[in-house]
């Protein structure tokens, strides 16, 4: 019983606080594509630190990140979550 308990806190999880995120309009005059070039290219950056058995660096992983953000937000992902 006390494994089901803690199960569902797990599924129910809340935030503690509200996520506010600062707009940087970095990306703003860049179309999808662009955007999909350069996610392609730290790809294959990530790709060649790999295959050096190296680590990648935590800054090509972080703008990796942060162009994704951008392709989601601009193909219309949060339209799609609210409807």
């Amino acid at each position: 019983m006390n494994n089901l308990k803690s199960f569902d806190d797990f599924l129910n999880e809340k935030w503690n606080k509200k996520v506010k995120v600062k707009k940087t309009s970095e990306h703003a005059g860049k179309t999808v594509e662009q955007l999909r070039c350069e996610l392609n290219d730290l790809k294959a950056k990530s790709k060649k630190y790999q295959e050096e058995g190296k680590s990648v660096p935590k800054s090509i992983i972080d703008k990796e990140a942060e162009i994704k953000f951008a392709i989601r937000a601009k193909t219309g992902w949060k339209k799609r979550c609210n409807t």
